[in-house]
């Protein structure tokens, strides 16, 4: 049961991204959905140099996170 608001938001998420990439195949409407890599160029800037060190040093932090939370513990406890 402490799993289904992650489930739940994932799920939300990827219904709203098929939507936004479907949209973007049919004729162009007055509203557009941003998809999720919209929104992410947006965000950071991607058509500038700072925007693309900014993305790229929060990916590495992400990469970072992710193995100290997330594998370390996991890597620890099977040696």
């Amino acid at each position: 049961m402490e799993r289904l608001p992650w489930a739940g938001l994932i799920g939300v998420g990827a219904i709203l991204e098929a939507i936004a990439l479907r949209q973007q195949r049919k004729a162009p409407r007055r509203f557009k959905i941003p998809t999720l890599s919209d929104t992410t160029r947006w965000f950071f800037h991607t058509d500038t140099p700072a925007g693309r060190l900014v993305f790229s040093a929060f990916w590495v932090g992400l990469g970072v996170w992710f193995y100290r939370h997330i594998l370390k513990p996991i890597i620890k406890e099977m040696s």
